[in-house]
C-alpha cells in the first residue's frame, strides 16, 4: 500500500478522475445552456444521422408543429466511401442491401406521412441540394414561415459557390457544392 509505484498509479488516478468529473460538469453546463438558448428559438433544427422515418413517425402527435426534411440521396455515392472500410465483397453487398432497404423503407414511409401530414414533411433529393443550394434553401426557409434575406443567400452562396474551401474534413464550407453532389 506505500510503494512508489501504487503510490504513483492512485495520484494518477485521482487527478484523473478529476479532470473526468470537470469535463463531465462542463459538459452538463453546456447542454444546459443549449436547452435555455433552444428553448428561446422560434425554430430548432435537429439533424439526427440515418434516423429511421418509421420512428420518427411518432413525433408528429407530441409536437404539432413538427416539420420533417426528408434528405435522400442516391445510395451509389456512400457505397463506394465505405468499400474502403469492408473487407470482402461479399459485406459490401450486404452493406449495399442494408442501405437500400432502409432508403426503400423511409422513401414509403415518406409517402405515406406525406399523405397524412402534406404541409409538415418534405422530401429533398441531396444531389439537387448541392446543385441548386440557395434555391432549395429558399423553398425550405419559405416552407418553415422564415424570411430568407440577402444575407442569407449570400452566405449559403459563400459555403457552396464560392470556389472557396475550408480546411479539414469537418469543414462545412465547401467551394462548389455542385461537385460534391456528384
Amino acid at each position: 500500500m506505500h510503494g512508489y509505484q501504487l503510490q504513483t498509479f492512485l495520484t494518477k488516478f485521482k487527478s484523473e478522475r478529476t479532470a473526468r468529473y470537470s469535463k463531465q460538469m462542463e459538459f452538463e453546463f453546456a447542454i444546459e445552456s443549449l436547452q435555455v438558448e433552444c428553448l428561446k428559438s422560434k425554430v430548432v433544427v435537429i439533424k439526427p444521422i440515418r434516423a429511421s422515418l418509421f420512428l420518427v413517425q411518432g413525433l408528429f402527435s407530441q409536437l404539432e408543429r413538427l416539420k420533417i426534411l426528408n434528405l435522400v440521396r442516391d445510395p451509389r455515392p456512400t457505397i463506394i466511401s465505405q468499400k474502403i472500410y469492408i473487407n470482402d465483397f461479399d459485406s459490401v453487398s450486404d452493406y449495399a442491401a442494408n442501405l437500400c432497404f432502409r432508403i426503400s423503407n423511409d422513401i414509403s414511409m415518406s409517402n405515406l406521412l406525406t399523405v397524412l401530414y402534406p404541409s409538415s414533411i418534405v422530401r429533398i433529393r441531396y444531389e439537387i441540394f448541392t446543385t441548386k443550394p440557395v434555391d432549395t434553401s429558399k423553398n425550405l426557409y419559405q416552407l418553415l414561415n422564415l424570411t430568407f434575406t440577402k444575407g442569407i443567400q449570400y452566405v449559403i452562396w459563400k459555403k457552396t459557390s464560392s470556389g472557396i474551401s475550408g480546411e479539414g474534413p469537418l469543414n462545412p464550407v465547401k467551394g462548389n457544392s455542385a461537385k460534391n453532389g456528384q
